[in-house]
């Protein structure tokens, strides 16, 4: 769904517009790094509670809300919602609806789950404070996904499966559970106050790959279904518990910024590999490619004509594909076929 520009949001009973500093403070650097970050509300079931979430939003200045509905959608523009929202209602009219997860995040370079339970899926988790440094430094290249549950059960297993890093927010143990309009506002709090002071992102390295190439969820989610594959085909992965293992792959490469470039690389390794075991689509024309061409060669001398190894056809030069393309390319996970 397309989203329509924000509309300036009308005043709240104390005079003041929701979201904006009473102190004037703010700067053009902290909106746009928050512009980046978006709040994935998977299967919420209460209106009022998706109202709550948007108005805890607002008040630390992140403003795009996406929904999650697998099944009979919960109304989020009801007259409960809206109360719970306050000035910040705009933002539920304006919120996109997906079927899965997936979609919701296909675009996002870094997706941050949210869990209080702990399981065999579930162990390395990070406390919400801890995380948001990392949050805010991705942000600062292309879209970044807070996700969070159904208030019933929270994030299933599959839905970990599209999350690169899992948070937690710390609460006494007897009671742990958090309301969903309080869990959103806590954890977008802490990116907050790192934005606000500067601290973190203008601090830190820019990261290594450019907002232009950094893979996206989408493509992400290509290479581990291309890895899991390969994996099971050669007897790596347990076939009656292949999560075990990819849960860990998934999480390991997604700490590592790989760029559109390593993700064909990667993928053209397993398709090598599922050739040579017998299984793959031969070479024919119209095979998937990956070649030394997909490198950025460009700053790296060639070596002397002497010593030039012997060309290798392993992989042809491809354009990344377009966001059209795209989601056609990669969205199953299963090798790329043209």
């Amino acid at each position: 769904m397309n989203q329509s520009s924000g509309e300036v949001p009308e005043k709240s009973p104390d005079g003041q517009r929701a979201g904006s500093p009473r102190n004037g403070a703010g700067s053009e650097r902290e909106t746009e790094v928050l512009r980046n970050i978006r709040v994935v509300l998977v299967d919420p079931q209460y209106s009022g509670n998706i109202g709550s979430s948007a108005r805890a939003m607002m008040n630390m200045g992140i403003t795009d809300l996406r929904l999650v509905f697998s099944g009979p959608p919960t109304d989020h523009v009801n007259a409960e919602a809206r109360k719970m929202a306050m000035v910040a209602k705009d933002m539920l009219f304006r919120a996109p609806v997906y079927v899965s997860l997936a979609e919701a995040v296909a675009d996002c370079v870094l997706v941050v789950g949210t869990t209080r339970r702990q399981g065999k899926f579930r162990h390395a988790t990070v406390a919400a404070k801890d995380i948001a440094g990392r949050i805010l430094q991705s942000a600062r290249r292309r879209p970044v996904a807070l996700v969070f549950g159904p208030e019933n059960f929270g994030l299933s297993n599959e839905h970990l499966r599209s999350c690169h890093e899992l948070t937690f927010i710390p609460a006494h143990s007897d009671f742990g559970s958090l309301n969903l309009g309080m869990a959103v506002l806590i954890l977008c709090y802490e990116v907050y106050q790192i934005a606000r002071s500067g601290a973190d992102p203008s601090a830190a390295p820019a990261p290594p790959v450019s907002s232009a190439s950094v893979a996206t969820a989408e493509e992400l989610a290509g290479l581990f279904g291309h890895m899991k594959d390969t994996l099971l085909r050669i007897n790596f992965l347990d076939k009656q518990n292949p999560e075990r293992m990819m849960t860990h792959l998934r999480r390991l490469f997604s700490r590592s910024d790989l760029s559109f470039k390593d993700v064909k690389v990667l993928r053209g390794i397993f398709r090598q590999v599922n050739w040579a075991l017998g299984e793959g689509e031969g070479r024919g024309e119209g095979e998937f490619k990956t070649s030394a061409d997909d490198l950025d060669m460009d700053e790296i001398p060639a070596p002397p004509a002497a010593q030039a190894p012997p060309a290798v056809s392993a992989l042809e030069e491809e354009e990344r594909p377009t966001d059209d393309s795209r989601r056609s390319f990669l969205k199953d996970g299963s090798p790329e076929k043209k």
